[in-house]
Order: structure tokens, then C-alpha cells, then sequence
């Protein structure tokens, strides 16, 4: 699926995960109306899982990329739409 945080096509919590993950990209925070809105579908402690597996993507895609690890030939690529 492609397209905008909003787009028919996510789940209402799917909407919520992407946004969190733009927010995160774009300012390394999550605003108060977001954290709210999440904190309706998840717990505590599912909220600080979603932060941290967003905080290890980050660190290794940066390690990854900064060392010049060569990708797998056999991986599958995304598409560069």
C-alpha cells in the first residue's frame, strides 16, 4: 500500500502507526494529540515497545548505511516509485 497517513485503504490503528512513524522520521518526537490518540488503542507498555522498535530501525538503518554494508543480492527490493 502507498499513499498518505490517511488514506481509506489503513485500518483506523494502521493510520495511527504511520503517523507515529512520520512523526518520528520527521522530528524525532510525537506530538500530544498523536500520543493521545494512540494511548486509546495501546497500553503503557505497547506504546514505549512501538518507540523503542521505531529507535532500533533508526540506529541500525544509520549504522547500516554509514559502514557501507553491501545489500543481500537475493533481497527484494522496494519499489522507487
Amino acid at each position: 500500500m502507498t499513499g498518505e497517513a490517511d488514506d481509506s485503504a489503513w485500518s483506523d490503528t494502521d493510520k495511527l502507526l504511520i503517523r507515529l512513524a512520520d512523526e518520528l522520521y520527521e522530528s524525532c518526537t510525537v506530538s500530544a494529540p498523536l500520543w493521545s490518540a494512540l494511548g486509546d488503542h495501546y497500553a503503557d507498555d505497547q506504546l514505549l515497545e512501538l518507540l523503542i522498535i521505531a529507535g532500533w530501525y533508526r540506529l541500525l538503518s544509520a549504522v547500516i548505511n554509514a559502514v557501507g554494508v553491501e545489500r543481500e543480492t537475493w533481497a527484494a527490493r522496494f519499489p522507487t516509485a
